[in-house]
This record gives structure tokens, sequence and C-alpha cells, in this order.
């Protein structure tokens, strides 16, 4: 049996795969907190969103201190996951 985290994970792979290749473009970058206001609103640990996002947690450390930016396409995807999210 599939936990409801797996299931996320495997929505938002999907959602991923969609929107990166529609090659969308933004303008505006998430900031540090973005990321990290962004993972405690779902309720995730930073291993858990890199496990989920398919990143090592070191990366999203280094996103949400400020030495690496989350590519646009990646928190857009993260938003409306969240926002679809029960």
């Amino acid at each position: 049996m599939s936990t409801d985290f797996e299931t996320n994970m495997k929505d938002f792979s999907r959602s991923a795969a969609f929107v990166v290749g529609m090659n969308l473009q933004w303008t505006e970058k998430p900031t540090p907190s973005d990321v990290k206001n962004a993972r405690l609103a779902a309720g995730l640990t930073q291993k858990q969103l890199a496990d989920w996002l398919g990143y090592s947690r070191r990366t999203v450390q280094e996103w949400e201190s400020g030495r690496r930016r989350m590519r646009e396409v990646v928190f857009y995807v993260l938003q409306r996951h969240l926002k679809d999210a029960p």
C-alpha cells in the first residue's frame, strides 16, 4: 500500500514532467524564504522535499540558504501542487 507521501511524489513527478516539457519562462526567481515557506506549508522536511523533487537534501539546504537558486519551473510546480493539495 502506498502512503500519501508516495502518491504525492508520483503526482508531482507527472506534473513536473508536463511543465518542464512546456518550456515555460518565468521572470520571478524564488527567494530562499519562498522555498522554505513552501516546504513548511507542505509539512515536509528538507529530506522529504529533496526526495520528492529528486534532488539531494544538501541542494534543498543550499536553496534555503541562498547558496543556490531553485529553478523557477521546479518552484512553480511545487506551488501548483500545494495549491491543488487537499
